[in-house]
Order: structure tokens, then sequence, then C-alpha cells
């Protein structure tokens, strides 16, 4: 845990800071000073350096506001670090909480022990942003004041400056359940397996341990996907965007200080209100997410302890024994901790990582031989990917790049898997070189990973979520005859058509907006179904960006 405090020591700023500072801060100070505003030096040093602070940051933003510079993304980058802690331990609001609880008076000098409550350490050392507290249970950083004064007014400028997209309340319904207007459910039963860190290559490479799935893909009755995911890339705002196929900014989740709680329309919510039954077992930010009383039945394991690389899978899959044998439910949700595990604490190269490529494929071949029924649809995602180092949060192609795979016996019907991965490659050149240095010999698509979300939806039958950004997959259309296909892009492009409307009507939208709305409406005239595709490719292309808009 991480105690943000008031503790104020000579080495607060270093000295080519006071040199920096020196032409502004010495008049405040006097000025302070003279007028005995504040008695207290610790709180005459606080005060001046956060007024430098602040009035410099506004000149520069300003000067560079006039100069046509766009301020949004030099503002997320003043913020960005400060609340890059936050998202890591998932917890945002305990942080912040936590700075005004423990407020220490006076400054902390080396081998001083510090007692607050039921917490005891020893400072071992000290440096410009923390003070170092040894502690029985380990190492504390406790951040001084100035420093997390500074964090503060950028999650100011985030509050004030950055734009928040529209997001749409309630939830999405089919006004008559007889309407003829969406394609007839082709499942009826799903599996959806997240893999925490399954990062593309993971699967689709030759040296990778999943050898049943690719031997399913080879013979038809998996289709592989890359599928890029967007920052931040860490579990819970991607576990969002895989539900409700609107992906949050970081904004979103500094403004929502109750960030686990899920808010917006989702495929789970669909489900259950069709009178479905889920189960899940896994991370344990599903359960915070939804509730304990969401699932018919669940456990949830806590991706805390990065050193439990076996235990924290196995107290997933003993569950499957049972599961498996029952009929009780519709949606099964399996989250899997190891193989993210794994990476953080030796890296993608450790010797543990192809025996838990293993173990996961091997689950998938149980349940996929277990659910025979063609009505079943299995589902294997990454939430994001990682770096080479066994690192994710940020947005390299590597973080951003995840394993997934659609599995059923009716794909083989599609005949076999096509190359489309030019299809995404004009928006990131790192993309191309990333896919470019994997070796494989499968033949995979690339989809947005809030394409997941719509897909699903159309492919049961169920209204798409209010905020989805995402299409439906291209490949998955094969399935159905021309009507349907027809009909799955319509409901697809009409949901997003209500996000646009929603923009326009708050006056956040550019002038595009206008345009796509009318080729959206002309779409009814369109007797050409790749027509009708490229027109929802844009729309769900515009809606996503334009969302995301500093969120990186």
């Amino acid at each position: 845990m991480i105690f943000y405090v008031r503790a104020f020591n000579r080495c607060s700023l270093i000295p080519s800071q006071r040199r920096y500072l020196f032409s502004l801060k010495k008049p405040i100070s006097s000025f302070i000073t003279r007028t005995r505003l504040i008695k207290d030096d610790h709180m005459v040093q606080l005060v001046t350096s956060s007024t430098v602070f602040t009035v410099k940051a506004i000149i520069a933003m300003s000067v560079l506001g006039s100069l046509g510079v766009d301020m949004r993304p030099v503002i997320t980058g003043l913020g960005i670090t400060g609340f890059t802690v936050g998202f890591a331990l998932k917890d945002i609001g305990a942080n912040f909480v936590s700075g005004f609880l423990l407020l220490f008076q006076k400054p902390f000098k080396m081998n001083d022990v510090i007692k607050s409550g039921s917490y005891q350490g020893k400072v071992i050392g000290m440096d410009v942003k923390y003070v170092h507290l040894q502690t029985p249970e380990g190492r504390i950083l406790l951040p001084i004041l100035l420093y997390c004064l500074k964090i503060g007014l950028s999650y100011i400028f985030f509050y004030e400056f950055l734009p928040e997209k529209q997001s749409l309340n309630g939830y999405s319904t089919f006004a008559d359940e007889s309407e003829p207007n969406h394609p007839k459910p082709i499942f009826s039963r799903l599996v959806f397996i997240i893999i925490d860190s399954l990062r593309a290559d993971f699967v689709m490479g030759n040296n990778s341990g999943f050898n049943f799935v690719k031997r399913k893909i080879e013979s038809g009755d998996a289709l592989p996907f890359v599928s890029l995911a967007k920052p931040p890339t860490v579990t819970m705002p991607r576990i969002k965007a895989l539900v409700s196929g609107s992906n949050p900014t970081f904004l979103d989740l500094v403004k929502n200080f109750d960030a686990y709680k899920m808010t917006f329309d989702n495929w789970l919510h669909q489900f259950k209100q069709a009178n479905k039954s889920i189960v899940f077992y896994g991370d344990d930010t599903w359960i915070k997410m939804f509730g304990d009383g969401f699932f018919k039945r669940s456990e949830g394991t806590t991706s805390f302890f990065v050193q439990d690389t076996v235990e924290v899978d196995k107290n997933v899959t003993r569950h499957l024994d049972i599961e498996l044998k029952n009929k009780d439910w519709d949606v099964m949700i399996l989250h899997y901790l190891g193989l993210d595990h794994i990476c953080h604490s030796e890296g993608i190269h450790s010797a543990k990582m192809i025996p838990k490529h293993q173990e996961m494929d091997k689950i998938i071949e149980r349940i996929y031989g277990d659910l025979q029924d063609e009505r079943t649809l299995l589902v294997v995602s990454g939430d994001h990917g990682i770096t080479d180092q066994g690192n994710h949060g940020g947005s390299s192609i590597e973080e951003l790049s995840t394993g997934l795979i659609f599995l059923s016996p009716l794909f083989h019907k599609l005949g076999q898997n096509r190359d489309g991965r030019n299809n995404l490659l004009g928006q990131r050149k790192d993309l191309k070189t990333f896919l470019e240095s994997i070796e494989s010999n499968i033949k995979y698509e690339i989809v947005n990973q809030i394409d997941i979300v719509s897909t699903l939806c159309i492919l049961f039958g169920l209204p798409i979520p209010r905020n989805n950004a995402g299409k439906i997959i291209p490949r998955i259309l094969s399935m159905y005859d021309d009507t349907d296909k027809r009909k799955a892009l319509e409901l697809n492009l009409n949901q997003i058509s209500n996000l646009i409307n929603a923009s326009l009507e708050c006056n956040s939208c550019p002038s595009e907006c206008c345009e796509l709305q009318e080729e959206i409406k002309n779409c009814n005239n369109e007797k050409k179904i790749d027509k009708v595709l490229d027109i929802l490719i844009k729309a769900s292309h515009f809606v996503s960006e334009s969302s995301n808009e500093g969120s990186t």
C-alpha cells in the first residue's frame, strides 16, 4: 500500500531545481513571510513551491495553446505517471483517500521510527519524491506532499480540460422478441476463457505450446485473430472493454473512484436479461465489478501474489469437474492468472512459459471435448499483451496485441481461414513490424478487442450493448445467409448510430458526424452487403477513435 504523507526534508528539491525555481520562488516566499500569512516554515515551502509549479504550468500551457498546439496530450502527460500506480493496484480511490489520512507534521530524518496506527517502520532513505520506510512486511514508499500536490494538480487538469466521451445510460432491448430484425441465434451456450497477458504470438507463434488450438485452427474448427486492445493495458479496464464494447479512457477511470463497478450496458447483462445463467471462476476483479449476487456460482482468485503461478490456476480448474457435468448454466467465464504471473516474475522467456501454454491448451482441449454440442461456442482471449520484460499497462504494440480464438465444429463449414492481416496495418507501423516478427504458419485476421462484444451478441441473438463501439467480426458474418448478414449489419449500424446521435445532441461531435449519419441512413437503400459492411467499419472506427481521445 502507498501512503501519501506530509513530509518535507532537505532533499525535497535538488540543487538544479532550486536554481530553476529561484526567479519565482524567492519573491513569493518573501511575500508570504513578510505578510505573515503563514508562520510555519514547512508550510511556506509547500505553498511557495506549489504556487511556482502551478504558475509555470499555466504559463507554459497558455503559450503553447496560443501557438496552436493541442494541449490535451500535454495535459495527459502531466498526470499519467502519478496515476499509473493507481491503475496497477486497481484501486485509485483508496490510494487517493489515503493521502488525507496520514499527515505527519514534522520532516523525517534518517533512522527515524515512524508509527501510525498499526504501521511502524524505520526511515532508510529519502529522495525528491519519496521517503523510504522499512517495515516488517517490506519497504513502503511515502510520497512527499509536494509531489502529491503536483499529482493532485494534474488530476485537476485531467478533470477540467480533457473531454469525456459521450455515453448512453440504460440497457439495450428488443422492443418485440418476435420482431424479425435480427438473425436467429447460432449458439445457445458460451464458455469464455480469459488468459491474462495472452499475447498474440503466444498462440500464433511456431514456438507456442498451444498445440491443440493450432490443430483446430488447421482443421478449420477454430478461427484465429490478433485482437488489438487500447491502453491502459491493465486488467480492470480491459475487462470493461471486453464486456461493454467501449474502451475506458484514463480520464474515465480517474474520475470514477468506484472504478471497479460496471455501470454500462454489457453482454453479461444481456445474457441475464434473456434469463441465462452465468457461472464464473478466476480473477476476482469480475466479482468486484459485477457483485457477488450476479453469478449463479462463482469463486475469485487474487492477482496479488505474483509468485504464485500454479495454485492460482488450479483454483480455477478444480471447478471444471462439476461444471462440465452441470446443465444449469448458459455461460461459463474463466479467468486464468498464472501466465501473467510468470511474465511478471521471470519474463516471457522463462522456462515455465511453454509448460503454462501446454497447461492452458489442455484445459481448452478438455472443455472443447466435453462440450461437443454444436450449439456451444468456446472463446479464448487475452485481456492485454505484455512486453518481453514482463510489463504491461502502456501502449507498446506488444502490450496491445492479444490472442483471440473462436472454437466450434460449426466453423469447419466456413472453409479455409483467410489471411486478413492487412486490414488494420495502415494504422500503426509498429504493428506490421511486430506481426512480421512472429514466426507463424497460421493465417489470422486482425480485429479490435471491442469487436468481440457485438459479435457475441449477434451470435447469441442478443441486443448489442448501448455504448458498444465495435463491429461484428467480418469473418463471423460468413456463417449467415445474405438476409441474416444484412440484419446483423443493420443492427450493429443502428446501435452505433445512436452513439453518434448522442454526440451530435451534445455538440461534441465534429462535422464528419453528420456526413457519417447520412451514409448510415442511405444504407437502407444499399443493395450490396459489402458496401454496408464498409460503412459499419468506418462508423465503428470513427466512434472508437473519438471516444479514446486523451486516453493515450
